[in-house]
């Protein structure tokens, strides 16, 4: 047991004297007020805010919102905001500067940037499976292998994760990354790839139906070829906190860590209630959309190669080294995997809230 828990440990023993000393008092309070336990009414929440991956928050993040607005982050005393960041890379930085305590990002890039001075650490992980993928809607530009990438024109965002892991899977898997790739606006996307002005766009496997659901409009159906199916084994996005934050207040971050997993695990149990709550946060977004991608999101939580003792929510130490190996590439020096995570704060779940 390190620091960490044992700190926990020591927050929750003073918690329970107190409330032993208290319990008739509390107990006659709760027969007359109705009180459903967690924090009272007037106690002081920890305002916490996490950043997402990208500059459109995906519907992956329905279980999260609904976990909100159900009060299971007030439950462990957390007033959680969850914000939109720009890319996996800005997200990092934003953490590491302190402007956001936590942040959910692509593990390559998260690692790449701690391997450059970013002081922040991975606590959680948000899929065991990697998203990421490239689509396109001209059969002739299908993705079957590797090789087809080769001499692909791909547009996406600048720092975008998935176009910044393509070329060192590709090395990784014995071909050369020639590829071609164009800057542009998420919004853009679906016009080039109609006029043929790219053939590929980079794309989060758990956020690709409003691409689908678009391009069928004009005619036009979206395949995509996912790297995690041919041999990109590293997790999926994971969450990641400041690391003044994990020193100073290891106690925050497992209430936040609680909220997170219980949020999770709600979601899958109460998917309408969570779609709900996600669209009250975002009414303009198409609620088909939102449902097809919050429905695929779960697939990606949990798969072969997760923790079956941990659960879900583990950093598998198989997974991060992968995530290691493929950073290195364009780091072009070692990471030392073992010091961009820990489990602590898994293992600490209560056992009801490590698996779905």
């Amino acid at each position: 047991m390190n620091i960490f828990t044992k700190k926990r440990t020591h927050r929750r023993a003073s918690l329970a004297i107190v409330t032993a000393g208290l319990l008739l008092a509390t107990a006659a309070c709760s027969a007359d007020t109705g009180d459903t336990g967690g924090p009272s009414p007037d106690a002081k929440l920890d305002k916490v805010t996490i950043l997402s991956n990208y500059k459109i928050v995906f519907a992956h993040y329905a279980d999260l919102y609904g976990g909100i607005k159900a009060g299971l982050f007030e439950d462990e005393g957390i007033d959680m905001t969850i914000q939109a960041g720009q890319t996996s890379s800005e997200t990092v930085t934003q953490v590491a500067a302190g402007t956001a305590q936590f942040g959910i990002v692509d593990p390559v890039v998260g690692m790449v940037a701690m391997a450059k001075g970013a002081g922040v650490t991975f606590v959680a992980s948000r899929f065991q499976s990697y998203t990421g993928s490239v689509c396109w809607t001209d059969p002739d530009k299908a993705i079957k292998t590797w090789g087809d990438l080769v001499g692909k024109t791909i547009g996406g965002a600048a720092g975008d994760a998935f176009i910044t892991a393509l070329p060192l899977l590709m090395e990784q898997n014995g071909v050369k990354p020639d590829i071609n790739v164009v800057t542009m606006d998420q919004n853009a996307q679906q016009g080039a790839l109609i006029s043929g002005q790219i053939d590929l766009v980079p794309t989060n496997a758990v956020g690709v139906a409003d691409k689908q659901i678009g391009l069928k409009a004009h005619g036009k159906d979206l395949d995509c070829f996912r790297f995690g199916e041919h041999g990109a084994k590293q997790p999926g996005f994971a969450l990641l906190v400041n690391n003044k934050v994990m020193q100073d207040d290891p106690d925050l971050v497992q209430r936040v860590v609680d909220g997170y997993a219980a949020s999770v695990l709600w979601g899958l149990k109460n998917k309408d209630a969570a779609i709900d709550a996600f669209m009250a946060a975002y009414p303009d977004r198409d609620r088909e959309a939102v449902e097809i991608d919050f429905e695929n999101s779960i697939a990606f939580l949990g798969d072969a190669s997760a923790d079956k003792e941990l659960g879900v929510f583990a950093l598998v130490p198989q997974n991060m080294e992968g995530a290691a190996k493929l950073a290195e590439l364009s780091y072009d020096s070692v990471i030392d995997y073992k010091s961009t995570y820990t489990n602590e704060f898994v293992e600490a779940l209560p056992k009801e809230l490590r698996n779905p």
